[in-house]
């Protein structure tokens, strides 16, 4: 595996906060850094090791895992469905709905919470989602989108 460079590391951590809602305040909080400090870190990827360990710590990662999810992440996010996606969409209610609400930004246990749907077929929903390549299902029934937000 190919070390991912540390700007594509923090790209993934800052979606993965992202989608955990960990606001950058909350970060300053738990690691007893200032706000501008974190701020920094993000957007001149100027951060050391302890640090990003410390990120991973937050979501429940190893910091292995993320160099594994940075180094398989796939730049180009899909724009466009293909006829297939679209049709699995159209014939399933559940799976376009799920998919609609991770387009909106959120998380696996908001959609479940929402619309009180029961756990197993949320996650089957996901694997469906994650097979027909619109996200990646990570540890804890994290998501990752692999499409842009305003898709076609």
């Amino acid at each position: 595996m190919a070390t991912p460079q540390i700007s594509v590391l923090m790209k993934v951590l800052r979606e993965l906060l992202r989608a955990r809602g960990i606001r950058q305040r909350d970060i300053a909080e738990r690691l007893e850094v200032s706000e501008r400090t974190v701020t920094r870190w993000f957007s001149d990827n100027d951060i050391g090791l302890r640090p990003v360990e410390d990120l991973c710590g937050m979501l429940d990662l190893s910091f292995f895992d993320l160099c594994e999810l940075a180094s398989s992440q796939v730049e180009d996010r899909i724009s466009r469905l293909t006829s297939q996606q679209e049709q699995a969409l159209v014939e399933d209610a559940l799976l376009v709905y799920v998919f609609r609400q991770i387009l909106k930004g959120w998380t696996a246990q908001e959609i479940g919470a929402e619309r009180e749907i029961p756990e197993p077929d949320l996650v089957g929903a996901l694997m469906r989602l994650q097979k027909l390549g619109l996200i990646e299902v990570l540890p804890h029934n994290q998501i990752r989108l692999r499409t842009i937000r305003n898709i076609e």
